[in-house]
């Protein structure tokens, strides 16, 4: 299929699997899907069962992290930056 002139490599070719990733401040966020995601040259439809996001081997768990408001939630490692202040 080619060469991708951004990252000076191989593009996708059909069966293969497509991972997508989040930069974060906190490194690279992985996204896993339920069923996996396959490449097919005529397109890709997929209707998710499961999504997943994992930083390392941690499963990323989004919401307020600060402990001096009512909206904190304990379990959140990943700030989603939507508390009004």
């Amino acid at each position: 299929m080619g060469t991708d002139n951004y990252c000076d490599c191989n593009q996708a070719v059909t069966s293969d699997l497509i991972r997508f990733f989040i930069a974060s401040p906190s490194g690279y966020v992985t996204i896993e899907s339920y069923p996996e995601l396959i490449y097919e040259h005529d397109g890709v439809f997929m209707d998710f069962a499961f999504i997943s996001f994992w930083l390392g081997n941690e499963e990323v768990v989004f919401g307020c992290i600060d402990s001096a408001y009512m909206e904190y939630n304990a379990a959140a490692n990943i700030d989603d930056s939507t508390l009004q202040q």
